[in-house]
Parts: structure tokens; sequence; C-alpha cells
């Protein structure tokens, strides 16, 4: 009866215990968007946890956080630096292929009252914030219905290849200055970059996701095609699906 708390219910989760006014510590930026507590934001309409972030959905922006975790084949994201440079390597790429979806990478730093936005120089944590678009209205989507116009399907493409244009000679050039090593050797780095990474992967068997990565090496070491390859007929990859389709066919 004595400690009888007194809750108010506001976006930065304060509360008071004998007509003091307090505010909640979070230890994360994850469970401070999770309450309400970053400051001006308000809870989100809905959390989706991956492997490696947590996505929050709101009414017309999604923001995305890595998780303070380390790992050795990942990096480690409990140091504020290798974080901030995750965060800008990610938003970088992803904001060349979808500039009108991703908006910015803004940080976060704590005050007496929460967590309120900041810069990225000033942030303690940070997060990236996108435009939140119809997931029922995707052109795989359309794609599927037959709701799909030629005009439609050609800009689409000409867009991507455009925009595979500009990333390809980037990236290509950075990787020969950086490692000084051609389209074959930069493929094998990728395969065996890749069989780190599936291999720390939850959920997975660390045996069956060596033994398929094995496979995929030792395949691209013994294929000729690989081999031959020039900066002009490789080419970066995108992960969604919708673009995977339209050069397929």
């Amino acid at each position: 009866k004595f400690w009888r708390r007194e809750v108010r219910l506001t976006p930065l989760s304060n509360f008071r215990i004998r007509g003091f006014w307090c505010t909640m510590i979070y230890m994360n930026l994850s469970d401070a968007f999770k309450d309400g507590g970053v400051g001006g934001i308000p809870k989100p309409e809905r959390h989706i946890e991956t492997w490696l972030s947590d996505i929050f959905i709101y009414d017309d922006v999604v923001r995305k956080v890595v998780k303070h975790v380390q790992d050795e084949h990942i990096g480690d994201f409990t140091n504020r630096q290798e974080r901030k440079k995750f965060y800008e390597a990610d938003f970088a790429w992803n904001k060349q292929f979808t500039p009108g979806i991703h908006q910015a990478l803004e940080g976060v730093r704590k005050t007496a009252y929460g967590m309120e936005v900041c810069s990225v120089i000033e942030g303690e944590d940070f997060f990236i914030r996108m435009k939140r678009i119809n997931a029922d209205d995707t052109l795989l989507e359309r794609l599927v219905n037959g709701v799909v116009t030629k005009a439609q399907m050609q800009h689409v493409t000409t867009s991507l290849l455009d925009n595979l244009s500009v990333i390809n000679d980037r990236y290509f050039a950075i990787l020969r200055e950086e490692l000084g090593k051609g389209v074959y050797e930069l493929l094998l780095v990728r395969m065996e970059n890749f069989r780190s990474f599936i291999t720390s992967a939850p959920g997975i068997s660390k045996e069956e996701a060596r033994d398929r990565a094995d496979r995929l090496l030792a395949f691209v070491h013994s294929h000729p095609y690989f081999k031959a390859l020039t900066d002009r007929e490789a080419t970066v990859t995108i992960d969604g699906h919708s673009a995977n389709i339209v050069f397929v066919d």
C-alpha cells in the first residue's frame, strides 16, 4: 500500500511513485519502439522480428532496427561504430535500388525522458526509416493476377537495369581497388562468405548448410564459365523476387 504505483499513460512511459515522476529506462532501442518510448513516435501497429532485425510498422512508415548481436561471421553489432558502418552501408545500398522507399538513416540518443531522434553523428543507436507500401499490391502480385500492362513492365525493367548498371560500375571498381581481384576471384570470396553466413543462421542444421555451401563452391570452382566472366558479364544481385522474375524472362 505504501508503494502503490499510479500509472500515467503517455508515449514516454512515465510513472509516478510517492509523488515523483520517473521515466522508464529502456535497455535498447527495440524495447523503446515497442513501448512507444521514442519521443514523438507512437507505438507500432505491428512488430516483425527477423534473424538480425526488428521491424516496426506504422501507419505510413516502417522503421528497421538492427539487433545488438555478436557473431564471428556477420560482425559485432554490440559495438556502436560497427553498427554505424553496417547501417550506413545497408541504407546506401538499398537507397540506390529503392529511393522512393528508403527515406532516411536516423540516430537515437537517450535523454532524461526516454529516447529521442537525433542526427546520425550524435546517435548512440540508429534505425532506418522507410515508406510503408501496400504489400498486397506488389509487382509479383500483379504478375500472378495478370494485371500488369506491357508499358508498366517496360518501365520497371528499364528502371531496374539502369540502377544495376550504375551499381555494377561502382561495385566492381571499388572491389578491384580494395582487393585487386577479378570477377572469378571475387565470386569465390563471396561464396566463402556465404558459407560462413549460412552456417551461423539459427534453426538450420550447420552440417546440412555447410554441405550445401561446399557443393555450390565446388561447382563454381570446376565450371569454366565462371572463370571466363568479365566485369561487363557479371552483375550484383537483388534480393527481390519480382526483380528476379523480370530478369529471368
